[in-house]
């Protein structure tokens, strides 16, 4: 009797031990911290759930597309330029009916392709942001940052990695368990296709040539501009990415 009773208190405490690190082992997995902090669940206004706000963003870009798609200054670069909505919409639209993801992921990717929307309509390297700012502060903006060209691309490029990563990361992460393999191939993936797209960007433009070509590279003379442009693009993602941990740290209340 006592080796049957000291058996059963050994694979009780056996039994709680095994679900303790189960309870443990989900929590870890399960925290995917950017859809779950207050910034994110504050994006969009309260009355506007997960179904309406993505709904009300592509309302909205589609009224400003169609603005900027009169009158560009070149209309074979900005045919060119939109290829890359083209592909976006119809892969965002599959994300919107098959994948849960937040609100403030929506936001960011919809001003992402309003930057690139201004880009085609105006080209990238002739994007008057410095004249604009020139009329509202009296300043050149390119003078205080010390700038010596256009450097709306490479704020894209930079933009890139900072405003996909939330929403790479909450189709991602939840189906990866290693913490440390999560932030690894969510930063890989950006990175990756930063220089995919130069890729794509190079051929397209020898494709075409002449003037096209040159619109569409928009390197400006600088002969280092798709290393620099991938360099953008992963600053933003590396950013994004420490910004990810440092939430994920940081003691809930």
């Amino acid at each position: 009797m006592a080796r049957h009773g000291t058996f059963q208190m050994n694979s009780t405490r056996q039994t709680n031990n095994t679900l303790q690190m189960n309870i443990r082992t989900m929590l870890a997995a399960k925290r995917t911290p950017l859809s779950q902090i207050p910034l994110a669940k504050k994006a969009a206004p309260e009355h506007l759930d997960r179904a309406t706000w993505p709904v009300a963003l592509l309302i909205i870009y589609g009224v400003v597309w169609a603005a900027l798609a009169i009158a560009p200054l070149d209309r074979h670069d900005w045919l060119l330029e939109n290829l890359l909505p083209l592909l976006a919409l119809p892969l965002l639209a599959n994300v919107y009916r098959h994948h849960a993801v937040s609100n403030f992921s929506y936001t960011l990717i919809f001003l992402f392709l309003l930057l690139h929307t201004v880009g085609a309509h105006y080209t990238y390297a002739k994007v008057p942001y410095d004249d604009w700012f020139r009329a509202l502060s009296g300043r050149s903006l390119n003078e205080l940052l010390g700038l010596q060209r256009n450097g709306f691309d490479r704020l894209v490029h930079f933009l890139y990695g900072v405003m996909l990563f939330p929403m790479v990361w909450e189709l991602f992460a939840p189906h990866i368990d290693s913490r440390g393999l999560r932030y690894l191939l969510v930063a890989a993936f950006l990175m990756s296709h930063a220089g995919i797209y130069e890729i794509i960007e190079w051929l397209a433009a020898a494709g075409f040539g002449g003037n096209l070509g040159v619109a569409y590279l928009g390197t400006q003379g600088d002969q280092w501009d798709a290393q620099k442009d991938m360099a953008m693009a992963c600053l933003g993602t590396l950013l994004a990415v420490l910004a990810a941990y440092a939430r994920e740290r940081r003691p809930t209340a």
